[in-house]
C-alpha cells in the first residue's frame, strides 16, 4: 500500500547508527531467510520506538501511499495485512477506505508515557487463520515478500500476486507468482475497473 516498510524506517530513524543493520534484518525476513518474529525481535533489540513516534510515522506515511492505490479496487473487500505497527499503519489505511477492523497489523503495548513495553506479535498466516471466517473465498493475497507469500503456500488464500511497484525481489518471483509492477496492472489482473471520479 505504501512505497516503504513503514517499520523499516521508524527504526532507521531510531538508530540512524544502526540503519545499515536494520535494513539488512528487513531484507532477510521479507526474502524468508528468517521468520517474520526473529525480523521483529531482532530490529526492536536495536531500536525501541515511543507511542509519539510512531503515530508522527502513519501521518507521514499519508505521502508515502503507492501510485495509484487510492482508486481503490471495486466492489472488493480489502484487508490490510502486515508486520508494521498498528498506530503506523491506521491512516493509511483510513485514506484508502479501509476500516480499522480490516486492518491486522502487530499491536503493541504502551505505558503511560508512551514507551513501549510488549508486543502482540502475529505473522501473516496467523492472522489470516484468526479472521478466516470473515475472509470469504476467493481470498487473494498482493505482497512484496516471502512473508506475503506463505499463507499461499500454506494454503490459506487462494491467489497470491507479487506487486512489484516498490520493490521487486527475486526470491518472490521464483516463486513463479503473476507479476503486478503497478495499481493499474493489478486492476487489469484482478479485473477490477477504477471507479469513476464523482463530479
Amino acid at each position: 500500500m505504501i512505497t516503504r516498510e513503514s517499520l523499516e524506517v521508524l527504526l532507521a530513524r531510531a538508530r540512524p547508527d544502526r540503519a545499515e543493520e536494520i535494513r539488512a534484518i528487513t531484507d532477510a525476513g521479507m526474502e524468508g531467510r528468517i521468520s517474520f518474529r526473529e525480523s521483529l525481535e531482532k530490529r526492536l533489540a536495536l531500536a525501541r520506538p515511543t507511542r509519539q513516534e510512531v503515530e508522527a510515522l502513519g501521518l507521514e506515511a499519508l505521502r508515502w501511499i503507492t501510485p495509484g492505490m487510492e482508486g481503490g479496487f471495486g466492489g472488493m473487500v480489502v484487508w490490510l495485512v502486515s508486520g508494521g505497527l498498528e498506530e503506523a499503519l491506521l491512516p493509511v489505511a483510513a485514506r484508502l477506505g479501509i476500516p480499522r477492523g480490516r486492518v491486522l497489523a502487530t499491536r503493541a503495548r504502551w505505558s503511560p508515557a508512551g514507551e513501549l513495553m510488549g508486543l502482540d506479535v502475529r505473522d501473516k498466516p496467523e492472522q489470516i487463520l484468526l479472521h478466516a471466517a470473515a475472509m470469504p473465498p476467493p481470498r487473494i493475497l498482493v505482497g512484496d515478500g516471502m512473508t506475503d507469500h506463505e499463507p499461499f503456500r500454506r494454503g490459506l488464500v487462494d491467489r497470491f500476486i507479487a506487486f512489484t511497484a516498490n520493490v521487486r525481489r527475486r526470491s518472490v518471483i521464483a516463486t513463479g507468482a503473476p507479476e503486478a509492477p503497478s495499481a493499474s496492472a493489478l486492476r487489469r489482473m484482478l479485473a477490477v475497473r477504477r471507479p469513476a471520479p464523482i463530479r
